[in-house]
């Protein structure tokens, strides 16, 4: 079993302390708090909807660690919100699962992921000061979520670190490429709306997400259905076509996590291979998730005799 290590706590969620936990990484924290405990998108049945945004296809999809590596693993989710990813690493066989995430949306996971006490972990802290020792897990996870921290290369040091040599870290994140709509004019507009109460970022996400659900059920799916070949050329075709498959109240959710996120960096391909180049990680696959994602896997290489 892994030992968690002893360290010194900073006080990230009540504006206290340095360093990394400066107002704006606080209000990343509040802003997921609020969307987790009070946004209603999913329930610990999505996770075993194979089809469902939160179910098994789309996870292996956006973390595309071969499952045969997880038997009997010890693995570590960063940031782990509600408990998804947590969920599918147990269901593929990890021994034990430790979640770390600094909000306290971190008490409800055991509602999500029932009949897992004897193998799931829960760390409230930084993903910049995780308290498990060095070099002793198989596999760590962060998914969806490495954007929202201030500090993203601190972050992914500290997956690297935890794991051990020919252990393996995933990550998926925003991409630069073929993302200009998020970065040309949801990022430009989100200045003007984040002063704004969240629960009224919330309804001002309601008209948008009426506009897209039109837009892919009026155009995207009959056009996929009677000439697919012309339908892959539309802008973010692969994924509106994912979108397509999300009811219209988890859509909702979705596209409000878009505009209210105050952190949202977004990655071109190099600084991704270059996160993992500069601890010394052996990139297996990095692939362009849907068009707007890079899911990456990279080793930690075992010592040469």
């Amino acid at each position: 079993m892994c030992h968690i290590r002893s360290t010194k706590r900073e006080r990230c969620l009540d504006g206290a302390g340095g360093g990394s936990c400066n107002k704006l990484q606080v209000k990343v924290a509040e802003n997921w708090s609020y969307q987790w405990n009070e946004v209603p998108g999913w329930d610990s049945t999505e996770y075993g909807n194979s089809d469902a945004f939160a179910g098994k296809r789309a996870f292996w999809n956006f973390i595309p660690l071969n499952q045969s590596d997880l038997q009997n693993a010890n693995a570590l989710v960063a940031c782990g919100g509600l408990g998804r990813e947590a969920y599918h690493l147990l269901e593929a066989g990890c021994r034990r699962v430790i979640v770390n995430e600094i909000g306290d949306e971190i008490f409800r996971i055991p509602q999500m992921v029932p009949d897992s006490a004897n193998r799931l972990i829960l760390i409230r802290s930084d993903v910049l000061h995780l308290p498990v020792r060095s070099a002793c897990l198989d596999a760590a996870v962060c998914d969806h979520a490495l954007q929202h921290v201030l500090d993203h290369r601190t972050a992914y040091k500290e997956l690297s670190r935890i794991v051990r040599p020919g252990g393996r870290v995933a990550i998926c994140v925003y991409s630069w490429e073929n993302n200009w709509i998020m970065t040309g004019c949801i990022e430009p507009t989100k200045l003007i709306l984040h002063p704004l109460p969240l629960k009224l970022q919330r309804y001002i996400a309601w008209p948008m997400t009426v506009c897209v659900f039109a837009v892919i059920h009026a155009f995207y799916r009959p056009l996929s259905a009677v000439a697919p070949g012309v339908a892959s050329h539309l802008p973010l075709f692969t994924h509106m076509m994912f979108w397509a498959e999300c009811r219209f109240k988890f859509l909702w959710m979705a596209i409000f996590d878009l505009i209210h996120a105050p952190v949202s960096h977004h990655f071109r391909q190099v600084e991704v291979q270059t996160l993992a180049d500069q601890h010394n990680l052996v990139i297996e696959s990095l692939i362009n998730t849907n068009g707007t994602l890079w899911s990456m896997i990279a080793r930690k290489p075992s010592p040469t005799n």
